[in-house]
């Protein structure tokens, strides 16, 4: 997920304008470079070589402070959006790993916001309604599906 534990090949970026979206800076940022790079990928490569130390100097960091994510919703339902259109107009939906990897994705967003009515309205007016199908939902792990299923009613 985080754009810190990879290596990227300044060709492959250039060559697919991949490039961080400006409107979520500082929130989702990882993910969501991770998830344009990652499906346009010809070879990814894992080494179990730890190369990198994470030292949180910044208590009061985006991703680590509750005032800040509370006020950052609206720019994660910027990127949700935008990660949405680009999976969909790239026809990543068509392969069911996409369609579970993108539902995990929004369920992890509901327990780190602790989801309430609106939130659920504006992430299933994202999402591909073909994606909330029960053939989908099936898919997923019983807590992600169950917590999707939980995103739908509450958005009624």
């Amino acid at each position: 997920v985080y754009v810190w534990s990879g290596v990227y090949r300044t060709e492959f970026l250039n060559k697919n304008n991949i490039r961080f979206y400006e409107p979520i800076k500082q929130l989702c940022e990882d993910g969501f470079f991770n998830s344009i790079c990652v499906p346009k990928a010809k070879k990814i490569v894992c080494i179990k070589d730890k190369l990198y130390n994470y030292y949180r100097e910044n208590p009061h960091n985006t991703s680590h402070n509750p005032k800040e994510i509370s006020q950052s919703k609206n720019r994660y339902f910027i990127a949700f959006k935008k990660m949405h259109d680009i999976w969909k107009k790239e026809g990543y939906f068509r392969f069911n790993d996409a369609k579970v990897e993108f539902l995990k994705r929004v369920a992890f967003a509901r327990s780190y916001y602790k989801s309430n009515k609106d939130f659920d309205k504006k992430l299933v007016d994202i999402i591909d309604k073909e994606l909330l199908k029960d053939e989908v939902l099936n898919l997923l792990d019983k807590n992600t599906r169950d917590g999707i299923k939980k995103m739908i009613k509450n958005s009624k």
